[in-house]
């Protein structure tokens, strides 16, 4: 079983306030961070440890989350703003914002740059509010393998279900010049603003998933037998 990990939410808009509340909810020891302060003080009233800022919210944490507007508040979070450089030596950078490829792709080679001790995952989300609030999102999750016992909690805390995918050679419907390899998400069957065709040289961030691993009745991951998901 995967040790507790500390999290660090940074962005508490539609999606990553209920989010964040919902690992809190779990017993995930949870420290937050918004421009605007007052979704934070909120949560910070259901127990949550409020951040002053970036930097100081992600000292000491494992996991940490941003869930922000648009790549360029990712990357001023990240890099203007300390979030990367003031994150624990094999701490996990899970990017859930929804930002295209060439910024996932600016923000991986930012980190294997500065911190290649960092993991990042790539996992946007399909879904919208009402499914955030009660934990029911599809998670889109690119990474390497061996983190997934460490992520499992959190990721049971905010979705149903987690797909993770790969494949080989340009995809249809995918962007990318011939011989770049890539891969896919599949599509999410209640599109939201975070449920897009996204497509990611595989390069950029490392091996990736391509099962789905449903809750089971009481919460967890039922890893017996995993979903395979169709390219």
């Amino acid at each position: 079983m995967a040790e507790t990990q500390r999290v660090a939410v940074l962005g508490l808009g539609g999606m990553g306030r209920p989010m964040a509340a919902n690992i809190l909810r779990a017993g995930l020891p949870t420290v937050v961070w918004n421009r605007r302060p007052e979704p934070a003080r909120q949560l910070g009233e259901q127990g949550a440890e409020v951040a002053d800022n970036p930097r100081d919210a992600v000292r000491g944490a494992d996991v940490v989350i941003t869930m922000v507007t648009d790549a360029d508040a990712v990357v001023s979070i990240a890099d203007d703003q300390g979030m990367l450089a003031a994150m624990a030596d094999g701490a996990i950078w899970v990017q859930m914002s929804t930002i295209g490829v060439s910024a996932t792709e600016r923000i991986a080679r930012m980190v294997h740059e500065r911190r290649p001790d960092v993991v990042l995952l790539d996992a946007p989300v399909a879904g919208s509010r009402g499914p955030a609030e009660k934990g029911h999102l599809v998670i889109l999750a690119s990474g390497p393998e061996q983190v997934r016992e460490r992520i499992a909690p959190v990721f049971d805390a905010i979705g149903q279900r987690t797909v993770r995918w790969s494949r080989p050679g340009p995809p249809r419907n995918c962007s990318g010049s011939a011989g770049t390899t890539t891969r896919r998400s599949t599509r999410s069957p209640s599109p939201s603003r975070t449920s897009t065709w996204r497509c990611v040289k595989s390069t950029s961030i490392g091996s990736p998933w391509r099962t789905a691993w449903p809750r089971s009745g009481n919460g967890r991951r039922n890893a017996g037998s995993p979903t395979r998901i169709s390219p």
